[in-house]
Order: C-alpha cells, then structure tokens, then sequence
C-alpha cells in the first residue's frame, strides 16, 4: 500500500477505536498489517535494489532524491486528507489522529532503517512486515488497476468510519 492509504486507513481506524494516543499508535499499527495483507500495488521505488530479499537503498543517487521526494508527498497528502476527514469533519481529536498515521506508516519507515543499519537489529521488524505482506514485488501489477484499488480501499474505509460515527449518535 502507498503511505497515502496506510495514513488514511490507520487515522480511522484509530480516530474510531482509541481513546488515547498510545491505543491510537496501536490501531494505527494493526492496520498497517491488516492492509497489508490485501493484495495490492506500491510504485516502485528507484533507489531500491532487492537483493537476496534484502532491500537496499542507494543514499545520495538522483533516484535516491527522486524517491524521497514521492514519498514526502505521498505521506504529506496522507495527512492532510486524514487532518481534513477526521479533525475537522468527524471532529476527532488530532492527537488521536497523528497517532493513528505514525502508527500506520510506521513498518515501512522501519524497513528503510532495517536496509540502513549495520547487524540488522530491526531484522524482527522486516520478518513479521514480510509475514503479512501479500506479495513480494507488488509494484509489478498494473499501476492503474493498484490505484484504483487503493482508492476503493480508502472509500469504503471512509464510508464505514462516517457511517458509524452516525450510528453511534
């Protein structure tokens, strides 16, 4: 999934589900694995090389910079839509709501750092995220059809959130 679904989907789930930020953060998180284990469409990142189903990341190409710069946009619009649908249409709390996308994003921020880091201490990380992932090379799948999907993902998502916050009035 792209940061932009994973923002979206964790900030409903824990704007409906949580009280405080740390129940946030873990609903957030839950999310994260429980989309991601729909089968499903990432762009490729060009900085990426997947060796030995190890990705590594080449700091400092144009790809690199190129990279970055989608990504930065793809979790800014994250949240600035979960800010607009949950604070200020539902009401919830943004605490709540930034909890939710931390929570959300989180496995894939920590699988950049896992390529990064010397030892692999967050190699647990990288298994358990890869336990739940549906596919090895999702971005193979037609681009269209995998924003499409995702975009149906974060509808009915929306739709549920909104529906419910009517029935609990």
């Amino acid at each position: 999934m792209v940061l932009t679904t994973h923002s979206i989907t964790g900030a409903a789930f824990a704007g409906l589900l949580a009280t405080d930020p740390a129940l946030a953060f873990t609903v957030g998180l839950a999310s994260h694995y429980l989309f991601d284990s729909i089968p499903h469409w990432d762009y490729k990142l060009l900085s990426v090389s997947e060796e030995d189903d190890k990705l590594d990341f080449k700091i400092g190409s144009a790809s690199f910079t190129f990279d970055i710069s989608r990504i930065a946009f793809d979790l800014l619009l994250g949240l600035v839509v979960s800010y607009y649908l949950f604070v200020s249409l539902a009401g919830f709390s943004w605490l709540i709501i930034l909890a939710g996308v931390i929570g959300g994003v989180l496995p894939d921020f920590l699988q950049f750092l896992n390529s990064k880091v010397k030892n692999r201490p967050l190699a647990w990380s990288q298994k358990f995220h890869d336990f739940f992932h549906a596919e090895k090379r999702p971005y193979r799948q037609a681009q269209l059809r995998g924003i499409l999907w995702q975009l149906g993902i974060i509808v009915v998502v929306v739709g549920l959130t909104f529906t419910s916050l009517a029935w609990l009035k």
